[in-house]
């Protein structure tokens, strides 16, 4: 041998090897170089022959849910995260990791809930037939584990129903009942459960009940009420934004959402039209209500001429002058055709629900599983 790197000719090699499987090589003289470990292969590091082990899937993950990815140094693992957390991508040159979704405003949430409604998606259904045939409302309390219904048939009512599975419409049952005038067509609440709102489509109004019991409706009293038939003479669903600072009313006299300011929050004595409104009527000329998710940057309407949800996206949460229509909708024809009421399940937004009347079902509630890709 002459060279660093070769391997040792066969005549004398018994000089140097002792082990079966043994291999000379030479550096500065004539080495022994014995035999690797099982599964390692014979390569070439710093110009020596090197015994070394292949990096596999197999060597790297050890953990269900492990992910297995490209390092600069080679196959990596990276490793089960939090629940709730996403997979991000840091660029050229860098490791993905697990982040935690954001409480800000999506930068691009293109991809998002209604694109993930279809027939699979849909998780329950139940009657209200017999505690009301035309629901035309539906709201939570803060942790989901009571639902409230507005309706319009027979005597105006908000509805209150237990849920002892907190957002699964499947445990509700009837609690109480609280009476209200002239065709109730959607019901929301502030943030502490202490006012109710109750969407007055014959008079053309928002009314303002204070609770003297957070989220009871038994301890509801009409304190005030938001005449909006300057702007919409048939209004249907009315929202806030996170703070009470912005009410969105939405009606099928106009087809258009309109945004009113509250000086003071969730007091509709303080609350005036803004002179901002959002055109619904290439998509749907008769909302039936609407629904922000948690940060305002996506906005649901359910329309009922085409018996569809559509969403609307916007990069500032809450923003009218921002929001466009996203091209993603959903048909709810196939559950009901008399789709009246539409929410989400609180900060989580994970899950869609919707109440009508037809289908021949007098009056029913619709959840459905979304996808939640930000």
């Amino acid at each position: 041998m002459g060279f660093n790197g070769d391997l040792y000719q066969e005549s004398g090699a018994s000089v140097v090897m002792t082990t079966k499987g043994d291999i000379v090589r030479y550096d500065s003289e004539r080495e022994r170089y014995g035999i690797g470990s099982t599964n390692q292969v014979l390569s070439v590091t710093a110009g020596l022959p090197a015994w070394k082990t292949l990096t596999t899937a197999d060597s790297v993950l050890t953990t269900q849910g492990d992910v297995l990815y490209e390092s600069a140094s080679g196959l990596a693992r990276l490793g089960q995260s939090t629940d709730g957390y996403v997979l991000t991508t840091k660029g050229a040159g860098a490791n993905p990791v697990w982040a935690e979704v954001p409480a800000s405003t999506p930068t691009n949430p293109s991809f998002y809930l209604v694109n993930g409604l279809t027939d699979n998606t849909f998780v329950h259904e139940i009657s209200t037939t017999t505690d009301t045939e035309q629901p035309s409302g539906i709201a939570w309390n803060l942790d989901g584990t009571k639902m409230y219904l507005s309706s319009f048939y027979g005597t105006d009512s908000i509805l209150e129903y237990d849920l002892t599975t907190a957002y699964d419409i499947l445990t509700a049952t009837l609690n109480q009942t609280f009476a209200v005038t002239n065709r109730a067509m959607g019901v929301d609440f502030n943030n502490d459960g202490t006012k109710m709102y109750v969407t007055n489509f014959g008079d053309s109004e928002i009314e303002e009940y204070a609770l003297s019991s957070a989220f009871d409706i038994s301890t509801a009293s009409l304190t005030t009420a938001l005449d909006v038939s300057g702007e919409e003479s048939q209004p249907t669903g009315s929202r806030f934004n996170n703070d009470g600072t912005k009410m969105y009313v939405c009606g099928q006299a106009t087809g258009y959402m309109y945004e009113y300011s509250l000086s003071s929050a969730y007091d509709l004595t303080t609350a005036s039209y803004s002179s901002n409104s959002f055109d619904f009527t290439s998509q749907d000329s008769a909302p039936r209500d609407i629904q922000w998710n948690s940060d305002g940057s996506i906005l649901l309407m359910l329309g009922y001429t085409n018996k569809s949800i559509y969403q609307y996206n916007t990069s500032t949460g809450f923003l009218l002058s921002g929001l466009s229509y996203s091209s993603n909708s959903f048909s709810v024809n196939s559950k009901n055709t008399e789709p009246y009421g539409l929410t989400m399940n609180g900060s989580n937004d994970s899950k869609i629900y919707f109440c009508g009347e037809g289908s021949g079902v007098l009056g029913a509630v619709y959840q459905f599983g979304v996808l939640h890709l930000l």
